[in-house]
């Protein structure tokens, strides 16, 4: 075993330990079990950081919903109609906040994120995915000078080319 994987094992076996001391014959768990549930543990850590590059900064569905005094159900709805974008995760959605102005504080939605998210849905229509939103806007694009959309969506003065770059992916896309 590698160093580490055995700082991992043996984090793992000092956290479990702690945890049910109280009650040994609870759960025991042997090395090779220990193993699994580590390398568990990295590849879950690992995913959370690939959505995170992937996606960048997000808020859960819920917590937007909260923020926004709207139901998750009406942000489903928004993301299904071409009006939001957010992914699907193992345990919660995720919305990128590149979409969002104003977090904790009057949130809304930038102008910018509701004029390139309604070109790819209306040029995609039935094959329009939230993923593939999110996929251009983090990905460096030409008509912007080569930034991802992502990092410069609040920049108003940006949004023809924001718009023109998301007709170019969406086009590339139907």
């Amino acid at each position: 075993m590698g160093d580490a994987l055995s700082t991992l094992v043996g984090t793992f076996h000092e956290t479990l330990d702690k945890q049910f001391k109280r009650h040994p014959k609870l759960f025991g768990v042997d090395d090779e079990a220990a193993e699994d549930f580590a390398r568990d543990a990295a590849d879950w850590a690992i995913s959370n950081c690939r959505w995170y590059l992937a996606i960048g900064e997000t808020v859960s569905l819920e917590h937007l919903a909260r923020e926004l005094g709207e139901t998750p159900k009406d942000l489903e709805d928004q993301v299904a109609r071409g009006k939001l974008v957010a992914l699907q995760g193992r345990f919660d959605t995720f919305v990128p906040l590149w979409q969002i102005e104003g977090l904790g504080d009057k949130p809304r939605m930038r102008e910018n994120a509701v004029a390139v998210v309604a070109t790819f849905h209306e040029i995609l229509g039935k094959f329009y995915r939230p993923e593939h939103v999110i996929s251009w806007a983090a990905t460096k694009q030409a008509e912007i000078g080569q930034r991802r959309p992502r990092d410069v969506m609040e920049d108003e003065s940006l949004r023809d080319g924001l718009i023109q770059a998301a007709t170019v992916a969406a086009r590339s896309l139907a």
